[in-house]
């Protein structure tokens, strides 16, 4: 009996390496927003939550940069290329 499976590969080789780097890449992004976000809650820190000023606009500018970037290379890196046949 012969099972297909579907792999997810880099190159045209039939091998299960998956690059992870977008994935751990955004992970630490969103760690470091989530932990400067709840020292500003915890301190009491209020009219933050706005994108009014320069100094909110900017990192929002750079988080939905990040978010496209990682998008972006999450679909290039990660897509099926290669039908490998296994018994």
């Amino acid at each position: 009996m012969i099972k297909v499976l579907m792999i997810l590969t880099l190159d045209d080789s039939c091998s299960c390496h998956i690059d992870l780097t977008p994935v751990v890449g955004f992970a630490v992004f969103v760690h470091s927003v989530v932990g400067i976000e709840l020292t500003l809650y915890w301190n009491g820190i209020s009219d933050v939550y706005t994108i009014s000023s320069i100094g909110q606009l900017i990192p929002f500018i750079i988080a939905v940069v990040e978010l496209a970037r990682f998008i972006f290379q999450l679909i290039k890196k990660v897509k099926p290329t290669t039908i490998c046949f296994y018994k």
